[in-house]
């Protein structure tokens, strides 16, 4: 059991997937709630989107520290770079609270089903994204700081319904997200002292969202239209200010799974989070 706090202390973060979308509005939300001496590492293929993010990060937390590192994650050398980071990254200061979110992630490509999917190199970089980089990149995390019992450490990997419900479409996105909701499980078994979460955020308004249009299942095209124009679909913004209070309260059991509820919402569209 943890006695400080979740937000307001020192913190030291990784965020995956930070340039846009889901991954840009964590980065920002997240450090308006840090305490100082705080440092920020958001990680991206788009540096240009980095430095959007980081310049949104300032305004929200001037004092913290944004260190953007630009790799490619379905790469195997790039991601080992970045995980070589890591520590460099994080042993200059003095933390409280350590924190990775892991959000980056692709959805393959959603034209073909999978009795179509026969590209095994475009399957391995899709793989090493969404499953590899992420295993790889919290052990270097996780072994910087496992080694010191008085910082809290909390993992929170960005999850779906997918993970555990099969969408015909979306054969390799449903399998990526179900093995890394058994890996964080497993994880939460290994460490004890780790708070671990996946959180599954509902469907949101982001250019991984818009590319659906072009699934090949028309059941599922049909469905996923008629989601977006019943209010369903949320803003960036909703479902991570959610995210921060089930992350306050720390009640969660360590491995679980917290989906965001289907109910429609309505959503403010004077603003696009991407």
């Amino acid at each position: 059991v943890f006695t400080m706090s979740v937000f307001g202390v020192s913190t030291f973060c990784v965020v995956t997937g930070a340039s846009r979308g889901i991954g840009q509005c964590i980065a920002v939300k997240l450090s308006s709630r840090f305490g100082k001496d705080s440092k920020i590492v958001i990680i991206a293929r788009s540096e240009e989107g980095l430095i959007e993010t980081k310049n949104q990060i300032k305004v929200v937390c001037p004092t913290c520290e944004v260190v953007c590192v630009v790799a490619d994650l379905s790469d195997p050398a790039s991601t080992k770079v970045a995980c070589e980071k890591i520590p460099s990254l994080a042993n200059d200061g003095f933390y409280q609270h350590a924190m990775f979110v892991h959000n980056a992630g692709s959805l393959a490509d959603v034209s073909k089903k999978l009795s179509d999917t026969t590209d095994t190199v475009e399957m391995s970089h899709f793989w090493h994204l969404n499953v590899s980089s992420a295993v790889a990149l919290n052990a270097a995390f996780l072994g910087y700081f496992s080694g010191n019992p008085k910082i809290r450490k909390t993992v929170v990997q960005i999850s779906s319904r997918a993970s555990e419900e099969p969408v015909p479409g979306l054969g390799l996105y449903c399998s990526a997200k179900a093995a890394r909701l058994i890996l964080f499980k497993v994880l939460a078994i290994e460490e004890p002292g780790i708070r671990v979460i996946s959180y599954a955020p509902g469907p949101v308004k982001t250019e991984m969202w818009d590319s659906l249009a072009n699934i090949h299942n028309l059941d599922m095209k049909s469905m996923f239209q008629t989601m977006a124009e019943s209010g369903v679909v949320r803003e960036p913004s909703a479902t991570v200010d959610y995210l921060l209070q089930i992350l306050e309260a720390d009640e969660f059991e360590s491995g679980s799974h917290v989906k965001l509820a289907d109910e429609p919402v309505t959503n403010d569209h004077s603003q696009d989070n991407e």
